[in-house]
């Protein structure tokens, strides 16, 4: 099974794409009409730089599981190579998978088997819908059975 949201993630950075320029053509038309240092220059840059650390933050996530090995992948939007794994292991290291919803992005929880000891490791993911992500969560759990 594989999930991803690559779709929805370049469709929200085409349109922060959009807004960027549109902020940008707004900064230019206020230099040129000579109101650089005017309240809606400061407000502009503002929105400017908040849509740019947006941007930066992007991730497209991958999710397979293909009954002996989880993968999990992660790469920014801008890049075009395939993403690589942060995390891929056997399935039988995994000990629980949940997710946790947050006010905008999702939170999926993973604890795995290490040398003995149970680590967490905690992914924020934007653009998965939620089920999706119990689809692929109950799909580890079948593996018990």
């Amino acid at each position: 099974m594989k999930i991803t949201n690559k779709k929805k993630i370049k469709f929200l950075s085409l349109i922060i794409n959009l807004l960027l320029l549109l902020t940008l053509t707004f900064f230019l038309f206020l230099f040129f009409i000579r109101k650089i240092n005017s309240y809606y220059s400061l407000a502009n840059f503002v929105i400017f730089l908040i849509l740019l650390i947006t941007y930066s933050k992007l991730r497209c996530y991958e999710f397979t599981n293909s009954g002996l090995i989880v993968s999990i992948k992660r790469y920014p939007v801008y890049d075009k190579r395939i993403g690589r794994p942060i995390l891929e292991l056997p399935t039988e290291l995994v000990k629980k998978m949940e997710m946790k919803q947050g006010i905008f992005q999702k939170n999926i929880l993973v604890w795995i088997n290490v040398n003995k000891k149970i680590v967490k490791l905690q992914y924020k993911v934007l653009g998965l819908c939620k089920e999706d992500i119990q689809r692929f969560i109950s799909s580890l759990d079948h593996r018990e059975n």
